[in-house]
């Protein structure tokens, strides 16, 4: 069904007109189509915004249950990490402070650097300890070799 607009009814109505000589007045016909076509329009606009709202306040909560399910995945992920440190924090219920856990990671990486540097003393060590048993093994060797020939001499003599 098609609406004719209030403008093409006055141009085809005139100022009072009458409809087809019928003696019919419909200025007043007009003025009534004028309204219900201006309620019309005004309905289809306040449709339109409160669909534009609608939209709007879908798309915020799509975006907050997004925000929630990352948060949710970032919690799940930082827990995962504090369990190779502290397997009782499968226990715990409260949010994992990411700064907290970054703190506690920097502590390791220096105490693994520590270990490292004393791995590397204690090592260096164990090389000159083994260097000079090895040189006190041949030393006495060679005394041995000595003795068991001053032996072979006397025994000779």
């Amino acid at each position: 069904m098609s609406i004719i607009k209030p403008r093409k009814i006055q141009m085809y109505a005139g100022e009072p007109a009458k409809y087809m000589g019928s003696g019919v007045d419909i200025s007043e016909f007009c003025e009534l189509y004028k309204e219900t076509y201006k309620d019309l329009i005004k309905k289809e606009q306040q449709a339109r915004i409160k669909a534009e709202n609608d939209l709007v306040q879908e798309q915020n909560k799509v975006k907050q249950a997004k925000s929630i399910s990352l948060i949710q995945l970032n919690q799940a992920q930082l827990k995962k990490i504090n369990l190779l440190f502290d397997p009782e924090a499968k226990y715990f219920t409260e949010p994992i402070d990411f700064n907290g856990l970054y703190s506690l990671l920097e502590k390791i990486k220096q105490k693994e650097t520590e270990l490292t540097t004393q791995l590397t003393s204690l090592q260096s060590e164990k090389n000159l300890f083994m260097n000079e048993k090895a040189e006190i093994i041949k030393g006495l060797e060679e005394k041995i070799k000595e003795l068991e020939l001053e032996a072979e001499k006397k025994q000779k003599e």
